[in-house]
């Protein structure tokens, strides 16, 4: 838990002499060690959070960073925080046909790890958008 606590509190110090590529070897590594151990460091999901936009370069890479942190040991609270903020940047009627399909599938992999994940409101709007569009 420490260790993965500490190299956020690094991330955060060293946050603006990094390169996009190191940030993001940075927060792998921490999702890693979050998700192998099953740990729960609150911050990273609200560090990572900032990344998670349709826009974001290497946003397959930044999804799947946030996925893999996530275990059934993270709050319901957390988990549904990701999953409504993914849904609401990437699923949606404006939204190009890639980043829903891209949004869909981080989403069903937080919830994979993290059933409770998700709002009954949330879930009955994703459900409409199942079959809504091409599956590219």
């Amino acid at each position: 838990q420490e260790f993965a606590e500490r190299l956020l509190s690094l991330l955060k110090k060293w946050f603006t002499a990094l390169k996009f590529d190191h940030k993001l070897l940075m927060l792998e590594l921490i999702s890693r060690v979050m998700a192998v151990h099953r740990l729960v460091v609150v911050d990273f999901y609200d560090f990572a959070a900032r990344y998670l936009t349709p826009h974001q370069e290497d946003i397959h890479r930044v999804l799947a960073i946030v996925a893999q942190s996530v275990t059934d040991l993270t709050p319901p609270d957390q988990a549904v925080m990701l999953t409504a903020m993914i849904a609401d940047r990437f699923i949606s009627d404006k939204s190009k046909d890639h980043a829903i399909v891209v949004g869909m599938n981080a989403v069903r992999e937080i919830l994979k790890r993290q059933p409770m994940g998700i709002t009954p409101e949330l879930l009955s709007d994703l459900v409409d958008y199942a079959g809504h569009r091409d599956k590219a």
